[in-house]
């Protein structure tokens, strides 16, 4: 058997469909939510947009050089990490965490689908999202260079490791980079793009940051 010219072995699509089947059941027996039921999917289709990343009490911190440590592939990304130094030895870790509140009502049917399943499911055939597709790996999903709602946590590290001052609030966050593994070479010309002061300098990330600065600033 063929598809698109390439040949298909039958039987592992078969077992496939076997281990979907399984997951399928073991998510019912253990009183897990398998599907979203149609008002979740009704609510979905009246989400056209992200949220909007302005409103009172909002900081901004798209300036910050935002990181994921996912893989490369992933689309539902739902954290980003940056940490500043300070005098003292001190350090300011920020945590943002996806605001899937700002478009996902309290109480909602897909609201619900989440608290009941609490997470989402990984299985060898298949995955259980615990938000619909839509609202995970895009409009909520901390992508690269996307404009996105957070709950930031903000924490100052004293240099003994005690918590020195904390902070949550909301604020908008774009991701500079996704990786698996953080390396000098894939990291180092996104972070000199968006921010040069903070690494070694150079005629073309100084003329790429100033570029994108505007860019944010227009």
């Amino acid at each position: 058997m063929e598809v698109g010219g390439m040949p298909v072995n039958t039987n592992d699509k078969q077992h496939r469909a076997i281990l979907r089947r399984i997951a399928r059941r073991a998510m019912i027996e253990r009183g897990l939510l398998p599907d979203f039921s149609a008002e979740a999917l009704t609510e979905l289709a009246g989400i056209p947009a992200s949220a909007a990343t302005a409103g009172e009490g909002v900081r901004d911190l798209r300036h910050l050089l935002w990181a994921s440590i996912d893989n490369d592939d992933s689309l539902d990304l739902d954290q980003l990490t940056v940490a500043e130094t300070m005098p003292g030895d001190q350090v300011k870790i920020f945590v943002a965490v996806a605001d899937v509140d700002s478009i996902v009502r309290n109480g909602s049917a897909i609201d619900d689908h989440a608290r009941h399943n609490t997470t989402s499911v990984y299985t060898a055939a298949t995955i259980f999202p615990m938000l619909p597709d839509q609202l995970s790996t895009n409009l909520t999903s901390l992508a690269f260079d996307e404009d996105r709602p957070v709950i930031v946590i903000e924490m100052v590290i004293g240099a003994d490791g005690s918590l020195q001052a904390s902070d949550i609030y909301r604020a908008p966050v774009s991701a500079i980079m996704q990786s698996s593994r953080i390396t000098a070479s894939r990291y180092g010309w996104k972070a000199r793009a968006r921010c040069p002061r903070l690494l070694p300098r150079s005629a073309d990330s100084t003329r790429i940051c100033a570029s994108r600065t505007g860019q944010r600033n227009a």
